[in-house]
């Protein structure tokens, strides 16, 4: 098993924007009206609105901005670009990437160097139509309803002076970007195959007196329950690591070769089990973000 912290994003260029006007303390705002501060969008729930956006019975806070919502700390906020998003953030010291709730044909990353601005090295993934591999599956298959919304990358190359370039390309359509986690894959034990997989479905139903039921389709959050070897040699190790991970949202991979394996979520539950004599068994539960 594999962990992300998010380390801080150093953004060096973007083609992302956002024209929500900027929110002017000394204007007078109506019903409606839609302003941006501090990368949030906010929107106006009274006329002759003049108080401050910290208050919630005046103004709804919509989420962050369009050239900020792959930052923030939310799965389901998505930044839009039609055709074509193009990132390139500072690598540092750092050698993943998650990228997740995407929508588009294909996304390519590459590692360049700043100076020189040389590719290192660069991977390119499907997000649609990867699993056709015949003309049968081409017409008759569900192929369409399969898309890929994640990816996980490690990079191969040590280089500091390093940035990743990532590009998102949707022909003909809206480029989609939901959230980006640049940080130091950490490994801690070794995922044993025994693991579950489920989902958390905020969808409401509800159900009238006289029977009738409506069913209003909401997110959800995926949840993982599995089991890590670790070597007595690292147990202290370990532990510490869980400890410090309380309310810490990362990305855990606990398999690079099931998408459903890799999850950013909150470590929820943690319990180790000295019952090998050279290896010690935690038992881990997470719980996904929306």
């Amino acid at each position: 098993m594999k962990i992300i912290k998010r380390s801080e994003i150093i953004i060096i260029s973007s083609n992302l924007s956002d024209n929500t006007p900027m929110y002017d303390q000394t204007k007078t705002y109506a019903k409606g009206d839609v302003i941006a501060n501090d990368h949030n969008r906010y929107k106006s729930l009274l006329d002759n609105n003049q108080e401050p956006l910290d208050k919630e019975a005046y103004w709804e806070n919509l989420g962050a901005t369009n050239d900020y919502a792959a930052f923030d700390f939310f799965l389901n906020t998505q930044a839009q670009r039609e055709e074509k998003i193009e990132i390139v953030l500072s690598a540092k010291e750092n050698n993943a990437l998650y990228l997740a709730n995407l929508w588009g044909e294909r996304i390519e990353i590459a590692v360049i160097d700043i100076k020189s601005a040389d590719v290192l090295e660069s991977t390119e993934y499907r997000l649609f139509a990867e699993e056709i591999r015949d003309w049968r599956e081409y017409f008759f298959g569900d192929w369409q309803e399969r898309r890929r919304k994640d990816v996980y990358f490690e990079r191969s190359t040590l280089n500091r002076g390093a940035a990743y370039k990532i590009t998102l390309f949707a022909p003909n359509d809206i480029a989609k970007i939901g959230h980006i986690v640049c940080g130091k894959a950490r490994e801690l034990g070794v995922s044993l195959y025994k693991n579950s997989v489920s989902a958390i479905d905020f969808s409401k139903i509800q159900t009238d007196e006289q029977g009738n039921t409506s069913v209003t389709k909401g997110n959800y959050k995926k949840t993982n329950s599995f089991d890590v070897a670790i070597p007595n040699s690292q147990l202290d190790v370990c532990v510490n690591a869980f400890i410090e991970l309380r309310g810490e949202p990362c990305v855990f991979v606990i398999a690079q070769s099931y998408k459903s394996l890799i999850n950013f979520a909150i470590l929820k539950k943690w319990e180790v089990l000295l019952e090998k004599k050279n290896m010690a068994i935690a038992s881990i539960e997470l719980e996904g973000l929306v």
